[in-house]
């Protein structure tokens, strides 16, 4: 498959859910998430004098870096919608929260599953 092809496809999907990738998947990944403004506040204090400077700052919703950070339980993605059913939050950053207890407790009550049958061995030359 080529490059191009690869675009047309990463361009016609609707739904994106993605874990940790690297290089110019993330990069692709950051483009598509798009922009956000966000607010920066820094704060400068001197012998006679402290001054609260706000900023509003257009930047990635998800940055590159953020995805190519990710851990083994977190996912990033976004949802499309339609005009009967429109989401408001479509960009999302997720972390998966399993309950340890309770799989351990349903793993404990597996079977294990019978052979069906046996096959004899042979060598192969």
């Amino acid at each position: 498959m080529s490059r191009q092809q690869a675009e047309v496809i990463m361009n016609i999907v609707g739904n994106i859910i993605c874990g940790q990738v690297t290089g110019d998947t993330a990069k692709q990944l950051s483009d598509r998430f798009g922009k956000i403004n966000q607010q920066k506040e820094s704060l400068s204090i001197n012998s006679s004098d402290t001054s609260v400077s706000r900023s509003t700052q257009l930047d990635y919703a998800i940055p590159a870096s953020k995805i190519a950070g990710l851990s083994l339980d977190e996912f990033v993605g976004m949802l499309a919608d339609d005009p009967t059913n429109t989401i408001n939050l479509k960009t999302f950053h997720c972390q998966i929260q399993n309950d340890h207890d309770a799989i351990a407790q349903e793993e404990s009550a597996y079977q294990e599953i019978p052979g069906v049958a046996s096959l004899p061995s042979k060598k192969c030359h």
